[in-house]
């Protein structure tokens, strides 16, 4: 397990990981999300810009999770919280 965002309370980026492989789950929690989005985003390994973009059905407003049937190992992994105003202790975590 590996914490991408702790208990945050502003926009923010987390910093990245790098995928080992296979399937993972994402759990996203919240006091307060303070209109704000969290997203999960990934870029592939081998580029070398980072050209993050959000994961398919992977953008939380609320608590929720999200499981990833396949990652390929080396993918390139970050939560993005944004437009929030008055978040509360966001949480992300992600299993792989």
């Amino acid at each position: 397990m590996t914490i991408l965002l702790n208990q945050v309370n502003a926009n923010t980026v987390s910093d990245t990981i790098n995928s080992n492989g296979g399937k993972a789950v994402v759990f996203v929690r919240g006091d307060n999300f303070g209109s704000g989005t969290v997203d999960i985003e990934v870029a592939a390994g081998s580029d070398p810009s980072s050209r993050y973009t959000v994961l398919t059905d992977a953008s939380f407003t609320e608590n929720g999770q999200k499981t990833l049937d396949y990652l390929p190992a080396g993918t390139k992994l970050r939560a993005n919280l944004s437009g929030a105003t008055g978040a509360s202790n966001v949480f992300v975590e992600i299993n792989q």
